[in-house]
C-alpha cells in the first residue's frame, strides 16, 4: 500500500509589515506580532519534519511583496534547506502579492524547491510518491483571466494535485483574481485542488477535494481564529483525509459582549474577562499571544460614562486581560452602547426625580468623597488583609480604588434600574 501525507499551505505573507497596528505601547507584544509570519513558517517546516510528510505545497503569496533586502530570501533558503536534509520537496507558485512582476528573487532556489511557471501551466512530478502537481503562478499582480481553464488533463495512475491562487467565483474581502467556478475544478478530474488567496480554512468540495487552508498566520483583527495549514492523507493515490493543523503564533479575537441592563463597572469587567477566558480556553498550547478587540454592545445606564472615559476603561480591561493564559493584549476597544429606552410613565413621578437629584448631589460632593475615603482607610486598618483583598475585587472595587464618583454613579444607575424593573412589573400587573 502506498500511503503518505503532504502539507498544503498558502498566504504566508512572510515579513508582512503589519501596518496600523495599535498595541497600546506594548513593545514586547509588537515585536512578537511582527515576527509571527516567520515563526509560523518555522512551525510549518517543523511539522513537516516531525510528521515526515512526503512534500509541501504552497499555493501563492509566500511573500507579502518585494523584499526589503536580500536577507528575507536568505532566511527563507536557510529554513527550506531543513526540508532538503529530510528529502522533502517543496512545490510553490506565485499569487498576487508575490507575482513575478512584484518579487524578483536575487537568489537561486535549492534543488528541492520547485516553482510552477507563470507564463503557462506547468507540472512537477514526484516519482517516489507517484504524485504530480499542476499549476500556474501569477506573472502580474492582477490576473483576471481563468488560469485553471488551461491546466493539463490528469495523469492516469498518479495522484493529481491542482495548485491555484484564486477567489473562485468570488469571495468577500478578496479581489476576484484568476476567476473560475467550483464545478469547473471538480470536472477537471484531479484528486485534490490546493487553493490559496482566501484567508479562512474551507473545504469547498470533497472527492475530489477542493480546499483553502487559510493563511498561515493571522495578521490583523479581521483574520480571527485558528490559522495554519492542512495535512492531507493519501492511500494508493486517493485522498482519504484532510485535517487542519493550527500553526499560528499569535491569535486574533473579536469577542462581542452584551452589556444590556448592566449597571456596575465591575460587571462590565467580569463579562469582558469571561469572554476572553471562553475564547482562549480552546487555544492550542503553542499560541503565545492573543490580540483581542472586544466589542461592547447593548443598552446600559453606563453607556455615556463608558464612552466618555473610553481610554480609562481600556486601561482597566487591559490590566484584566493580562491575567489570562495565554497572554492577552487588547488592540483596541469597540463601543456600540446606548442608553436604556425612554423612562416608563411610572418613573416620571416627582419623588423619583428628587431621589435621583439627591443621589447626583452626593456623587458630586467633596464632603461625601472625603467621608468615604476616611471610611475606606478605617476598614483597611481594622479588617484583615485577605478580607480587604476581597472587597477590592468585588462590588466595592471602585470605592477602594478611590473612584468615589464612579462608585456613587453606579449606585444611582442601580437604583434607577430597580425602579424601572418595578415600573415594568406594575405595568404588566395592570
Amino acid at each position: 500500500m502506498n500511503r503518505f501525507s503532504f502539507l498544503h499551505a498558502a498566504d504566508l505573507h512572510l515579513d508582512s509589515p503589519l501596518a496600523n497596528l495599535d498595541l497600546g505601547g506594548d513593545d514586547e507584544a509588537r515585536t512578537l506580532v511582527r515576527a509571527a509570519t516567520r515563526r509560523a513558517f518555522v512551525r510549518l517546516i517543523d511539522h513537516a519534519l516531525d510528521k515526515r510528510v512526503a512534500f509541501v505545497v504552497i499555493a501563492g503569496d509566500l511573500w507579502d511583496g518585494a523584499w526589503p533586502d536580500v536577507h528575507t530570501g536568505l532566511w527563507f533558503v536557510r529554513e527550506v534547506n531543513r526540508l532538503a536534509e529530510a528529502a522533502i520537496p517543496l512545490v510553490w507558485l506565485r499569487g498576487n502579492h508575490d507575482a513575478e512582476s512584484e518579487v524578483t528573487p536575487l537568489l537561486r532556489w535549492p534543488a528541492h524547491v520547485h516553482e510552477l511557471a507563470t507564463r503557462a501551466p506547468s507540472s512537477v512530478k514526484l516519482e517516489r510518491w507517484r504524485a504530480v502537481l499542476h499549476g500556474q503562478g501569477f506573472a502580474e499582480r492582477q490576473v483576471t483571466t481563468n488560469l485553471a481553464a488551461n491546466y493539463p488533463p490528469p495523469a492516469a495512475g498518479w495522484l493529481n494535485i491542482g495548485v491555484l491562487h484564486t477567489a473562485l467565483d468570488g469571495a468577500e474581502g478578496h479581489a476576484p483574481y484568476a476567476p473560475c467556478t467550483l464545478q469547473e475544478l471538480v470536472a477537471k478530474g484531479y484528486d485534490y485542488w490546493a487553493l490559496g488567496h482566501v484567508h479562512g480554512f474551507a473545504v469547498r468540495h470533497e472527492r475530489p477535494w477542493v480546499v483553502y487552508p487559510g493563511c498561515l498566520q493571522g495578521r490583523h483583527a479581521n483574520e480571527t481564529g485558528a490559522k495554519g495549514a492542512v495535512e492531507v492523507e493519501v492511500e494508493d493515490q486517493h485522498v482519504v483525509a484532510v485535517r487542519p493543523v493550527p500553526l499560528d503564533v499569535v491569535r486574533w479575537l473579536r469577542p462581542r459582549i452584551d452589556l444590556t441592563g448592566v449597571v456596575e463597572l465591575e460587571t462590565v469587567e467580569a463579562r469582558v474577562l469571561e469572554a476572553l477566558h471562553l475564547d482562549t480556553a480552546s487555544l492550542v498550547a503553542n499560541v503565545e499571544l492573543v490580540v483581542a478587540r472586544p466589542s461592547l454592545r447593548g443598552r446600559t445606564p453606563l453607556a455615556s460614562a463608558l464612552t466618555a472615559d473610553r481610554r480609562r476603561l481600556g486601561d482597566r480591561l487591559q490590566a484584566l486581560a493580562l491575567t489570562t493564559s495565554p497572554r492577552t493584549v487588547i488592540e483596541t476597544l469597540e463601543l456600540a452602547l446606548a442608553a436604556p429606552a425612554a423612562t416608563p410613565p411610572h418613573l416620571a413621578d416627582d419623588a423619583v426625580a428628587e431621589l435621583e437629584a439627591a443621589l447626583a448631589r452626593l456623587a458630586a460632593s467633596d464632603e461625601i468623597a472625603g467621608y468615604l475615603a476616611q471610611k475606606v482607610a478605617e476598614i483597611r486598618r481594622r479588617v484583615p488583609a485577605e478580607v480587604v483583598a476581597q472587597l477590592e475585587s468585588g462590588p466595592l472595587a471602585a470605592l477602594f480604588a478611590g473612584d468615589h464618583g464612579d462608585f456613587l454613579r453606579a449606585r444611582i444607575a442601580a437604583a434607577r434600574s430597580l425602579l424601572e424593573d418595578a415600573a415594568s412589573e406594575a405595568d404588566a400587573a395592570g
